[in-house]
């Protein structure tokens, strides 16, 4: 009879010490690698999944023959701004890179290497990011002279991108479109002051159809005629299946700009309907609410624009609007956290009153008061997803009683309760019974910890 010897004791399995290891610095791993031969390339994995050579300099100095035992756990490789951080990408055991983050010199020799990077990790690498350095000079032939430039010749077709990122470097019109031609699988793309040197109107308009993102300004990639691609009115063209942008600040513009910006999106991107705002001043944000877009689903920016101008924004999609996410400008929010905007009741009202298809409210910022779910009249009964803290409910033991009362009340589908009095009851009752009558309500959180509710 053969008896099976089992592990009993939790370390004695690979998996639960490789997730262990994910938890540790490497000293730690390291001195864990040491313990045996079992647990050797258990704890090694982290230590080489991810090479920074910013945090880490020590990278580059590793022993060719170290490098060629564990080369081949490396998957992401980050700050490569030396050419010896390049020749210890050279070697062949480092072949399945997905992640590379490459900030190019002047020297042409690194740039020589990078591309032959490129080339060598077409098949594994699915994020790209390029950080160059342009030079302030007092005119743009200067900067055409002087700045880093790209061919990225060695993007050609087998290349299995899902995000670029591009960002203070120079490049032709035509490089840029065979990176989107050679790249099909590109989903992700960020464009951060790049200079585009030479546009030809005769150039094919390669029309990519999986492109679903993009983060660039307004005049990055769509001119008019005042950016800086010379001769270019728009780059949009190349994004038909274009649906969230993440706008980055552009200059203040005038109504006649953004009209013709939005029949370009119109004409050009027609599936494009959530927009980000970097840009927290409120005449921005609400004039590109008011004539740069057309319905809009889904809108982000931060709380602190909001003010009634902007509301006049969102309520020209009001009947699209499916999705407000309004982002906290601090970095930890409390039950007790004032709110940020005091004068956001009013707008806040008209939002639930207007906007009957949205289902994400996020205004984390937010104190509501559960007297404007009592008195008015919302009209988004279908949310799904609500964000916000009310008034009253200032301790996370007062909120967690709330969303266990409420979580109980769904799970037995008790559907919605009697009304208690204002005068009598808690507030933490009262905003139980009105967050009833949501009955998609799926996802709560109102100032500790995100509450996934049962579904009715």
């Amino acid at each position: 009879m053969f008896h099976l010897k089992v592990a009993t004791h939790p370390l004695g399995l690979s998996e639960i010490r490789t997730h262990i290891a994910g938890f540790l610095s490497n000293n730690d791993c390291l001195s864990c690698m040491r313990v045996s031969r079992r647990w050797h390339m258990d704890f090694a994995v982290p230590i080489w999944h991810t090479v920074d050579f910013d945090n880490d300099e020590s990278f580059a100095k590793v022993p060719p023959e170290v490098v060629s035992k564990y080369g081949h756990l490396i998957r992401n490789v980050l700050k490569v701004a030396k050419e010896e951080h390049i020749l210890f990408l050279q070697n062949p055991n480092i072949a399945s890179v997905q992640q590379l983050q490459f900030f190019p010199t002047m020297s042409k020799l690194s740039l020589v290497l990078f591309h032959d990077l490129v080339r060598y990790y077409r098949k594994s690498l699915t994020a790209l990011e390029v950080s160059g350095e342009l030079v302030h000079t007092a005119t743009y032939d200067e900067q055409r002279n002087a700045g880093v430039h790209l061919l990225l010749d060695a993007i050609a077709p087998g290349c299995v991108l899902t995000k670029l990122v591009l960002t203070e470097v120079c490049m032709t019109h035509r490089a840029f479109s065979s990176v989107l031609k050679f790249c099909p699988r590109l989903q992700s793309l960020k464009l951060l002051d790049v200079i585009f040197l030479a546009y030809n109107w005769m150039l094919e308009e390669f029309r990519h159809t999986n492109l679903k993102t993009l983060v660039a300004a307004r005049y990055q990639v769509w001119s008019n005629g005042e950016g800086m691609l010379s001769g270019a009115t728009s780059l949009l063209v190349h994004f038909p299946s274009l649906e969230t942008w993440e706008m980055l600040e552009s200059p203040v513009e005038s109504r006649k700009l953004l009209s013709e910006l939005k029949a370009s999106l119109s004409e050009r991107c027609p599936r494009l309907k959530a927009v980000k705002f970097t840009a927290i001043e409120q005449n921005r944000v609400a004039s590109y609410l008011d004539y740069g877009f057309y319905g809009l689903e889904k809108v982000t920016f931060d709380y602190t624009a909001l003010n009634q101008t902007v509301l006049l924004g969102l309520l020209e999609h009001q009947a699209t609007l499916t999705s407000i996410i309004l982002t906290p400008s601090a970095a930890r929010i409390e039950p007790s956290t004032s709110d940020e905007v005091p004068t956001s009741k009013k707008v806040i009202r008209l939002v639930l009153k207007s906007c009957a298809c949205l289902e994400i409210l996020s205004v984390e910022g937010h104190q509501m008061s559960v007297d404007l779910l009592e008195d008015e009249i919302v009209a988004c009964m279908d949310l799904q997803e609500l964000r916000v803290r009310f008034c009253g409910l200032e301790t996370a033991v007062l909120v967690d009683e709330c969303l266990e009362t409420l979580s109980e009340k769904k799970r037995d589908n008790a559907g919605a309760v009697d009304a208690p009095s204002k005068g009598g009851a808690s507030i933490g009752e009262r905003v139980c019974y009105q967050l009833m009558q949501f009955k998609e309500l799926k996802t709560v959180w109102l100032g500790t910890r995100e509450y996934y509710l049962p579904t009715q």
